[in-house]
């Protein structure tokens, strides 16, 4: 039996300490504090993960990658991509809301050598995986190519 298949029942409910959390870290990173806001932010997101609640866990993956998003910081970003994906135990729901808050920025970007680090990124840690119901790492494989081309 593959580990996605497989049924793990939620230990804690974290859905009110998230929804505290989360507006306390958006805080800490508008006010210059994005580091620390991560570090609480990874913190629960080990205690999300550990506890098997999936739906507290994708909250927390996508707020990690949006603050890093909205402050500018692309290597931050491509940072906890990388690693938030390798990570034992995370749940495929979490790592596709992830990736797909991540697929919303890359329009969104207007530097065409960030825009181009941050799908590379994507497509590495996509590869082979069904994400979309498609293989994810092919659906990068135009946007790249057309950037690079001037499209």
């Amino acid at each position: 039996m593959a580990e996605e298949d497989r049924m793990i029942k939620m230990e804690v409910d974290y859905t009110e300490t998230v929804a505290k959390v989360i507006p306390e870290c958006e805080s800490l990173a508008s006010a210059n504090n994005l580091n620390e806001a991560i570090e609480k932010l990874l913190v629960l997101e080990k205690q999300t993960r550990a506890a098997g609640d999936a739906i507290s866990s994708s909250k927390v993956l996508v707020c990690i990658v949006s603050l890093c998003y909205e402050a500018k910081d692309y290597a931050l970003l491509k940072e906890h991509i990388t690693t938030l994906c390798k990570k034992r135990g995370h749940f495929k729901l979490s790592v596709t809301k992830m990736v797909q808050r991540c697929c919303e920025m890359v329009p969104e970007i207007q530097d065409k050598e960030k825009k181009l680090e941050l799908i590379e990124v994507l497509r590495t840690v996509t590869e082979g995986e069904d994400i979309r119901g498609e293989r994810t790492g092919e659906s990068y494989t135009d946007p790249g190519s057309d950037i690079r081309e001037g499209g």
